[in-house]
């Protein structure tokens, strides 16, 4: 088994060629497909791996690190920048109509995706060309305050696993990998739908469309409408609220409240804005509806709601009233992940919370996120008309933040998320405290305070939030986990 040079000196790794300065520790190849093995890894969760595969992405190279160390001294002479030098992965090229990407997962289970930082000509073992990846020194950090004895939660002293990931550059159902794939993706994988929500029809991956018939039966009276956010449906966004495991569901309870007229908006969350998913909404209401709702809505699905709520977009013979509306994670304020520079970052962020869920609640994300991944990876990813409408300064909420007429009433649920797990508190350190989020509290998605704060419009601030402290552990992602919010709905919801 191959041991790690702490003085930087390249070390081969069968066709891979590791680099880690300051770091020692063994090697090993991993095996995919036998778990529990020798040098076995893995995936972070088996909704990850079901999206990879629904992807045709497929494990090319994986290697696990194991009793990593940190040694004294920083980089040692081979280095290169000291204690600050990167850890560096030359890998294979994948090999023509194929591209690849890295998955890391640190000792403490935190996962973070690695595009190339170059490729260079020349053999790598038997291979041909090879790529190279230069990862953060916090992947094979095992403690955030220099103990070096700290032993992460799979038992393993500084265990890692970096994992390269490969893909076809043609995919068979939307074409070639590159510019717009994302948006052609969302286009076949996530089409707009507006049905009829119960408690089976929430776990369907195509539940049935509700027909002009049963829309007008619906909204003849008030009702219910769940609104997603970003890269989910809603048979993602709501799973949590069907837990019955201490009694009736909340979703059965609302239900109840309003006999049955729950419905919800299944919408493309990145390659339209909220206006253009409002617009559609009304194309397909019958005509001569005059709707009065309550909103339940997650993340982006806020700002839709509010364009519901707040424009006059709807046809003359087509209205819909909003009365309440929950905004949760709102970023009603924007968030600077939406920013094209930090796209990585967001799908970080998602690929780590949404390892902590239920998988059968998170499969639909995983899979858009991939989506993302590949685009990044090939590097053509560019701005997303869906995400650039969260951003602080976006047309978007330059036109909500303003003094508006309709005044439905709104309730906000936010979160101060801090992580415990040592592995994803040092990425979110490193990688969102101060660029990202200025220090402020948030979600590891969308700050705290930007959900409920004031903005320029004139329905805020929001009174009363619900404010999750950082106590309950309730990122971006998890919040209708939360049984506090789930109790808000229905103090909330007549």
């Amino acid at each position: 088994m191959p041991e790690l040079d702490p003085s930087g000196t390249p070390v081969a790794l069968g066709r891979l060629v590791l680099r880690t300065p300051g770091f020692s520790g063994s090697a090993e190849m991993a095996v995919p497909g036998v778990p529990g093995g020798r040098g076995s890894a893995d995936l972070p969760s088996a909704a990850l791996g079901a999206a990879l595969d629904a992807h045709g992405v497929t494990e090319f190279q994986t290697a696990v690190l194991t009793g990593v160390r940190e040694a004294a001294g920083g980089g040692g002479a081979r280095g290169g920048r000291g204690a600050d030098a990167p850890v560096e992965l030359t890998a294979p090229a994948a090999g023509t109509g194929l591209a690849q990407v890295a998955l890391v997962e640190d000792a403490w289970g935190t996962s973070t995706w690695h595009v190339p930082a170059a490729a260079a000509p020349g053999p790598a073992g038997r291979g041909g060309d090879t790529v190279v990846y230069q990862l953060p020194r916090r992947v094979l950090q095992t403690s955030t305050a220099g103990d070096s004895s700290t032993r992460g939660p799979l038992g393993f002293l500084g265990r890692t696993v970096l994992r390269i990931l490969v893909f076809p550059l043609v995919d068979e159902a939307v074409g070639r990998v590159g510019e717009h794939f994302v948006e052609r993706w969302e286009q076949r994988h996530r089409p707009y739908r507006l049905f009829l929500a119960t408690a089976e029809n929430l776990t369907l991956a195509d539940p049935p469309e509700a027909t002009a018939e049963q829309l007008a039966e619906l909204l003849g009276a008030p009702a219910l409408l769940l609104v997603h956010g970003t890269f989910s449906r809603a048979r993602s966004a709501f799973a949590g609220l069907l837990d019955d495991s201490t009694g009736p569901s909340t979703f059965e309870q609302l239900s109840r409240r309003y006999e049955g007229r729950v419905l919800a908006f299944d919408h493309p969350t990145l390659h339209a804005d909220p206006v253009a998913n409002i617009e559609w909404l009304f194309d397909h209401l019958p005509r001569g509806t005059e709707a009065q709702v309550d909103v339940v809505s997650h993340s982006r699905g806020g700002l839709v709601t509010r364009c519901l709520a707040e424009g006059a977009l709807g046809p003359a013979d087509r209205t819909v009233s909003v009365r309440r509306a929950v905004l949760a994670a709102t970023p009603n304020a924007g968030t600077h992940l939406a920013s094209p520079t930090h796209l990585g970052d967001l799908v970080d962020a998602y690929t780590n919370l949404l390892s902590a869920l239920p998988d059968i609640a998170v499969l639909d994300v995983f899979e858009m996120l991939v989506a993302v991944v590949k685009e990044l990876a090939v590097g053509v990813a560019k701005a997303l008309p869906g995400l650039m409408a969260m951003e602080p300064d976006s047309w978007m909420l330059r036109r909500l933040n303003a003094a508006v007429e309709n005044a439905p009433t709104y309730f906000a649920v936010a979160s101060d998320f801090e992580p415990v797990q040592p592995g994803l508190k040092a990425w979110a350190a490193d990688a969102l405290a101060d660029r990202v989020f200025g220090g402020r509290s948030n979600d590891l998605v969308v700050p705290t305070a930007g959900t409920f704060s004031a903005n320029g419009s004139s329905l805020f601030p929001i009174a009363d939030p619900l404010q999750l402290p950082v106590t309950t552990g309730i990122g971006h992602s998890g919040y209708f986990y939360d049984a506090d919010v789930r109790e808000a709905l229905l103090r909330w919801l007549p």
